[in-house]
């Protein structure tokens, strides 16, 4: 298993961090969450910034960049802030995937408590319709 994780790392970092060369990240979101700067983060947020957004067409949102970092505060913000706990990457990778991946129970555990809690409010919602 370490293995594995060893390999998505290595595509994770030089796809979408480490090849600067071709293109170096822009979205001043994720750089904040892949240095965990829970500061930053919340100004970005409180000034507009989009939990869901990403940089090209592969889809990776900040929430894939708190998972593979463990960055758990910046997690725990983007959360809060409205960010989609079921997206998907261009792949077809989910963020439990990852998680997986790192063998991390903590994210695991925090994405299944979120999800209950948003399928909670959708069944609750349309049931008082």
């Amino acid at each position: 298993m370490n293995a594995i994780c060893g390999k998505f790392d290595n595509v994770f970092n030089k796809k979408y961090r480490m090849n600067t060369k071709n293109k170096a990240l822009t979205n001043p979101l994720i750089k904040a969450v892949i240095k965990n700067d829970v500061a930053k983060i919340t100004q970005l947020l409180a000034e507009g910034a989009d939990p869901n957004g990403y940089e090209d067409g592969d889809k990776i949102t900040p929430l894939f960049f708190a998972v593979q970092e463990r960055a758990y505060e910046a997690f725990c913000l983007l959360i809060e802030a409205g960010a989609n706990i079921f997206a998907r990457t261009v792949d077809g990778e989910t963020l439990e995937d990852i998680a997986r991946l790192h063998q991390d129970e903590r994210f695991l555990l925090c994405l299944e408590k979120e999800k209950m809690k948003q399928l909670f409010r959708v069944f609750n919602r349309e049931g008082n319709q």
